[in-house]
Protein backbone atom coordinates (compact mmCIF):
# COMPACT_ATOMS: atom_id res chain seq x y z
CA UNK A 1 0.00 0.00 0.00
CA UNK A 2 1.53 3.38 -0.38
CA UNK A 3 2.07 5.64 2.26
CA UNK A 4 3.13 8.73 0.37
CA UNK A 5 0.76 11.01 -0.36
CA UNK A 6 0.74 12.59 -3.68
CA UNK A 7 -0.55 16.04 -2.86
CA UNK A 8 -1.03 17.99 0.82
CA UNK A 9 -4.57 18.53 1.52
CA UNK A 10 -5.03 22.82 1.09
CA UNK A 11 -7.47 24.23 3.93
CA UNK A 12 -8.84 28.01 4.40
CA UNK A 13 -9.55 28.82 7.59
CA UNK A 14 -13.13 29.77 7.11
CA UNK A 15 -15.03 32.39 9.47
CA UNK A 16 -16.97 29.32 11.48
CA UNK A 17 -13.87 28.10 12.45
CA UNK A 18 -12.29 30.65 14.20
CA UNK A 19 -12.94 32.12 17.90
CA UNK A 20 -13.45 35.73 18.21
CA UNK A 21 -9.74 36.33 17.82
CA UNK A 22 -9.65 35.28 14.41
CA UNK A 23 -7.73 31.73 15.88
CA UNK A 24 -8.79 28.45 14.42
CA UNK A 25 -10.60 26.17 17.25
CA UNK A 26 -8.59 23.18 18.59
CA UNK A 27 -11.21 21.10 17.56
CA UNK A 28 -11.00 22.01 13.49
CA UNK A 29 -7.55 20.40 13.51
CA UNK A 30 -9.01 16.63 13.69
CA UNK A 31 -11.38 17.55 10.90
CA UNK A 32 -8.78 18.76 8.82
CA UNK A 33 -6.50 15.60 9.48
CA UNK A 34 -9.58 13.26 8.56
CA UNK A 35 -9.90 15.21 5.07
CA UNK A 36 -6.70 14.16 4.50
CA UNK A 37 -7.18 11.02 4.90
CA UNK A 38 -9.74 10.58 2.76
CA UNK A 39 -7.64 12.20 0.03
CA UNK A 40 -5.11 9.27 1.06
CA UNK A 41 -7.69 6.66 0.51
CA UNK A 42 -9.15 8.12 -2.85
CA UNK A 43 -5.41 8.32 -4.33
CA UNK A 44 -4.25 4.85 -2.85
CA UNK A 45 -8.18 3.32 -3.58
CA UNK A 46 -8.75 2.09 -0.39
CA UNK A 47 -11.88 3.79 0.58
CA UNK A 48 -13.69 2.13 2.52
CA UNK A 49 -16.01 2.09 5.68
CA UNK A 50 -13.82 3.19 9.14
CA UNK A 51 -14.22 4.59 12.26
CA UNK A 52 -11.32 6.59 13.97
CA UNK A 53 -10.51 5.46 17.02
CA UNK A 54 -7.72 7.33 18.39
CA UNK A 55 -6.61 11.28 17.52
CA UNK A 56 -3.46 12.45 19.32
CA UNK A 57 -2.67 16.27 18.10
CA UNK A 58 0.61 18.45 19.38
CA UNK A 59 -0.41 22.20 18.98
CA UNK A 60 2.92 23.72 17.96
CA UNK A 61 1.14 27.39 16.66
CA UNK A 62 -2.43 28.67 15.53
CA UNK A 63 -3.82 28.91 12.22
CA UNK A 64 -5.79 31.99 11.81
CA UNK A 65 -8.99 33.37 9.87
CA UNK A 66 -8.13 33.33 5.96
CA UNK A 67 -4.87 31.66 6.28
CA UNK A 68 -3.86 28.41 4.22
CA UNK A 69 -3.23 25.41 5.76
CA UNK A 70 -1.31 22.52 4.17
CA UNK A 71 -2.16 19.13 5.94
CA UNK A 72 0.19 16.04 5.14
CA UNK A 73 -0.44 12.47 6.22
CA UNK A 74 1.83 9.37 6.14
CA UNK A 75 0.99 5.80 6.71
CA UNK A 76 3.03 4.84 9.89
CA UNK A 77 1.58 0.95 10.14
CA UNK A 78 -0.92 -1.16 9.30
CA UNK A 79 -2.16 -4.28 10.84
CA UNK A 80 -4.98 -6.22 12.02
CA UNK A 81 -7.59 -3.93 9.89
CA UNK A 82 -5.93 -1.14 12.13
CA UNK A 83 -4.03 1.82 10.52
CA UNK A 84 -1.89 4.51 12.34
CA UNK A 85 -1.18 7.31 9.99
CA UNK A 86 0.90 10.78 11.32
CA UNK A 87 0.16 14.07 9.98
CA UNK A 88 1.70 17.50 10.48
CA UNK A 89 -0.43 20.78 9.13
CA UNK A 90 1.65 23.94 8.31
CA UNK A 91 0.94 27.47 7.20
CA UNK A 92 1.08 27.59 3.73
CA UNK A 93 2.29 31.06 3.52
CA UNK A 94 6.02 30.67 4.99
CA UNK A 95 5.54 26.85 5.71
CA UNK A 96 5.53 27.68 9.92
CA UNK A 97 4.11 24.09 12.01
CA UNK A 98 1.18 24.39 12.76
CA UNK A 99 0.89 20.82 14.52
CA UNK A 100 2.14 17.44 14.34
CA UNK A 101 -0.04 14.27 15.47
CA UNK A 102 -1.41 10.83 14.99
CA UNK A 103 -4.65 9.72 13.61
CA UNK A 104 -5.19 5.51 14.21
CA UNK A 105 -8.54 4.05 11.86
CA UNK A 106 -10.52 0.61 12.15
CA UNK A 107 -11.61 -0.52 8.62
CA UNK A 108 -15.03 -1.10 9.29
Amino acid sequence: MNNEPKTPVLIRVRPDEVDPYRIAHHARYAVWAESALLRWMEETGTAAPYRVTDFQCKYIASALLDEEVAVMLRLKSEKDNVSEFTFSMRKVKGQQLLCTGTLTIRHE
